[in-house]
């Protein structure tokens, strides 16, 4: 894993109102009812790769600039609650070199604020998903064990009246 270039002294406090505003739009991003959790986690991972980039390399133009028309940024902005996120961030809609494009002028505490909410909800989230899968396949198992035993008995007892 990478390091990040960070200062706790810096860090934003969980009370500022630009940290509870990011933490709504990550909660419509995870909103089961609205995206399963594959597509939710994909796309946090993705926000969370894009200030990455920004934030170990804060004077590189290229990560501070998403191309609109590119399929995969077309993708994650489809996604409810991202476009609002990507705002409270700091980023903002405008056009470069005769394209629409987002781009950050944010602040980058914001930037490492909005990168370690996503780090640990990608992470939380990918355990429960996996936790989720995990149980599935228990009871699948089990219940597959209950069929098999179901069909031995079956065949046992069509056996045992045959010979009757």
């Amino acid at each position: 894993m990478s390091e990040h270039k960070c200062d706790d002294a810096e860090a934003l406090p969980a009370s500022d109102d630009r940290v509870r505003e990011v933490r709504r739009c990550l909660e419509l991003i995870r909103d089961r009812e609205r995206h399963d959790a594959v597509t939710s986690i994909s796309v946090m991972r993705s926000l969370e790769r894009v200030h990455r980039n920004i934030e170990d390399s804060p004077d590189e133009p290229k990560f501070r600039r998403l191309r609109r028309n590119n399929p995969k940024i077309k993708q994650l902005l489809a996604l409810n609650g991202v476009q609002a996120f990507l705002l409270k961030v700091g980023w903002h809609t405008g056009v470069d070199q005769m394209e629409e494009v987002w781009l950050f002028a944010g602040d980058m505490r914001m930037c490492r604020a909005a990168r370690r909410m996503l780090s640990n909800l990608v992470d939380h989230d990918e355990q429960a998903h996996q936790a989720a899968q995990q149980a599935r396949a228990n009871e699948i198992s089990r219940i597959n064990s209950v069929r098999e035993a179901t069909v031995a008995e079956i065949k046992g007892d069509h056996e045992w009246r045959k010979d009757k």
